[in-house]
């Protein structure tokens, strides 16, 4: 355990993963009912940089953080959040 380790606060992270870096973000205990019981969010950098992996990590922290903040305010139950979710998703242009 770790203390003075805040379990409320996201903390975004990179890890190496054999040569690719990977963005991880803890998602808070209160919240990872929101998201499907998930311990963190991980997206893949896609890059061999450590430069480039923290340029995409700060900008997915954007997001993810967008994310964390709605599914906090969010007023119904998880299974409502998650299918609200699942529709954004499907109407993104990529």
């Amino acid at each position: 355990m770790l203390i003075g380790h805040d379990f409320l606060r996201p903390q975004l992270y990179l890890r190496k993963h054999r040569r690719r870096f990977l963005i991880c973000q803890t998602i808070p205990l209160k919240l990872r009912p929101y998201f499907a019981g998930k311990t963190r969010l991980v997206a893949s950098a896609e890059t061999h940089s450590e430069i480039e992996a923290k340029a995409k990590g700060r900008r997915l922290a954007v997001e993810w953080g967008e994310q964390i903040e709605a599914a906090g305010a969010f007023k119904g139950t998880p299974e409502e959040f998650l299918a609200a979710q699942r529709g954004k998703m499907s109407q993104r242009p990529w």
